[in-house]
């Protein structure tokens, strides 16, 4: 396998006639020369998990060294706690209340998204998903030239090759087409799903965290499941060695996808240049391991730990390479800092706001002071406000939620400084911080229009039984 190291071999050849650099490459005739444009997406990955974020197993030595040519965002948020909303955001810049696709609506053909722009000034654009939130049904293929969903069929054994989802397969493809296609610009999109349950990684990873495990517990969702708090339902305790077993096998999970990912930058670098790409790497949510009572948090929960997710953006020859930026942003705010750097006006259309004046040191145009999220999925309605320090959770009386358990209406206020892991709520009615919070959040939560031409989303009878699978349907 090579190594990370010669993925980020220096090219310092240049044509003599590029005369200035400001954020792109820029001719002696005023023509742009504009970068590979690469985001990477790897489904259900915890800030607090990756190495660059201060996780001390060695779970992303790839994207440590990533990060070490990047500008990290420490406080990267994403506005959905699920695949689907949060991915969709990211790809139109639109808050899911917004851009409104749900399981049962798409998204709507006069929304513009950030492969249709690059599309429009020249790029070629290229789509490589592992999920079926991820795919045509729900509107991803839209400003796509190329658009290939790989999901195996059916389910497979443990450690048969990293579960039905396999990055080093969805690698492999995307080499081989960078080997055989001619690229330039390039737009290019790969989504790996691994880090989500099942946590059943190849077997030459399944012990690499925890070979000395001798319980009978393992990583398959249907066995997870009765130690998840469904929709705020009950959950059996899960003893504490068998939780480190699991987090143990979604760390090796994770270190699995970052050694495909050495190999998926190692081609980048062959076939287009590390320094000629823009690359964004981000995750669109987290996962709980009973941080809040339950093994599965994540589409129900606001808390950290699913909202908190990495963020690198490496931009062309690494500039402001090691840079951090610790201010709270949001995934919308991805396409317009990419739309930005190359020199092109984001559409007037988009919520987010580019990342370009944090990177620089500046943050007169950047976004808000907070980043709102929302749950809407269930029956159970959830808003959340996170701040550099205080986060506010709203959940609304929505009566019961679809597994007929009442929803516990209330609102939540926690200091990240004091309490990283959520756990004391300091919400009081009559305390001014509480109610300027709540204000805030509600003044946020005003969308600028409600989805109205969202087309019914049609699935195939395969990829529901794979929705099945992970309890995605009933």
């Amino acid at each position: 396998m090579p190594t990370i190291e010669a993925a980020f071999r220096l090219r310092v050849a240049f044509p003599l006639f590029v005369c200035s650099f400001v954020g792109i490459a820029l001719a002696c005739n005023d023509s742009p020369v504009r970068p590979h444009v690469v985001l990477i997406s790897v489904d259900t990955l915890r800030a607090d998990h990756v190495g660059a974020w201060g996780y001390e197993r060695a779970t992303t030595p790839t994207l440590d060294t990533l990060a070490s040519r990047s500008v990290r965002f420490s406080n990267a948020i994403s506005h959905a706690s699920w695949t689907l909303p949060s991915h969709m955001s990211v790809m139109t810049s639109l808050r899911p209340s917004v851009h409104g696709v749900s399981t049962q609506r798409s998204l709507a053909p006069e929304a513009i998204t950030l492969a249709e722009t690059l599309k429009g000034v020249g790029y070629r654009t290229a789509a490589f998903v592992s999920w079926v939130y991820v795919g045509k049904s729900f509107g991803f293929g839209q400003g796509f030239d190329s658009f290939r969903t790989l999901i195996r069929p059916g389910r497979v054994e443990m450690g048969a090759g990293g579960g039905a989802h396999s990055a080093r397969q969805i690698v492999d493809v995307v080499v081989d087409w960078l080997d055989h296609d001619p690229v330039d610009p390039l737009f290019l999109f790969v989504h790996l799903f691994d880090p989500h349950s099942d946590y059943d990684p190849p077997r030459e990873y399944s012990e690499m965290f925890d070979p000395d495990y001798a319980g009978s517990l393992d990583g398959r969702f249907d066995t997870l499941t009765k130690f998840n708090r469904y929709l705020d339902a009950p959950a059996q305790d899960l003893p504490r060695r068998d939780l480190e077993h699991i987090e143990a096998l979604y760390d090796a999970e994770i270190r699995y996808v970052d050694d495909q990912l050495a190999r998926l930058l190692q081609a980048l670098d062959e076939q287009l240049g590390l320094d000629n790409c823009l690359i964004v790497f981000t995750s669109d949510h987290g996962e709980e391991f009973m941080d809040h009572g339950s093994m599965e948090g994540h589409g129900w929960s606001l808390y950290e730990e699913v909202l908190h997710v990495p963020l690198l953006v490496k931009l062309p020859n690494a500039e402001w390479a090691g840079s951090v930026v610790t201010n709270p942003v949001g995934l919308i705010d991805i396409a317009p800092t990419i739309l930005n750097w190359i020199g092109v006006d984001p559409p007037a259309a988009f919520e987010g706001t580019s990342l370009a004046g944090l990177i620089e040191g500046r943050d007169e145009t950047h976004t808000p002071q907070y980043v709102l999220s929302e749950n809407d999925r269930w029956n159970i309605k959830r808003r959340s406000i996170r701040g550099s320090r205080y986060k506010l959770i709203i959940t609304e009386d929505t009566g019961v939620n679809t597994a007929g358990v009442p929803v516990r209406a209330g609102i939540e206020l926690f200091d990240l400084r004091e309490d990283a892991g959520e756990q004391h709520n300091l919400y009081e009615p009559e305390d001014p911080r509480s109610q300027a919070l709540v204000s805030l959040l509600e003044k946020m939560s005003a969308s600028p229009a409600s989805p109205s031409n969202n087309p019914e989303v049609e699935i195939s009878p395969e990829q529901t039984e794979l929705l099945r699978s992970l309890g995605y349907v009933e």
